[in-house]
């Protein structure tokens, strides 16, 4: 996309994701990001929080007056839950990305 006679990227690959199907989510969601303002893409962003702890993002998104903050995770089978537990394939519990992503890094973000 083009403003000013400049070309401008709107998504940013901070640093290369280490993993397989993370790099293939990322790509399928650069193939359809809007190329339109206000939207800005950061990937595999990393930052350390106030108290020393490192956190990684997979894709940071600006969007329309808000920030997203994307976690992307590799499952197969049948996923099943809420924003707490979630049940894969009927193996034991595990806690929610969601619940997670909330707790730690979206706190973390908006400090």
């Amino acid at each position: 996309m083009k403003e000013g006679g400049v070309e401008l990227d709107r998504w940013h690959e901070i640093t290369p994701s280490a993993f397989t199907h993370e790099a293939e989510g990322l790509a399928l969601l650069r193939k359809s990001f809007p190329t339109t303002l206000p939207f800005t893409a950061c990937s595999n962003l990393g930052f350390r929080d106030d108290q020393g702890r490192w956190h990684e993002i997979d894709l940071l998104v600006l969007g329309k007056s808000r920030l997203h903050l994307v976690e992307l995770k590799f499952c197969s089978g049948t996923l099943r839950g809420d924003d707490h537990r979630w049940l894969r394939d009927g193996r034991r519990a595990e806690d929610s990305p969601l619940r997670l992503a909330r707790s730690s890094k979206a706190r973390r973000v908006d400090r």
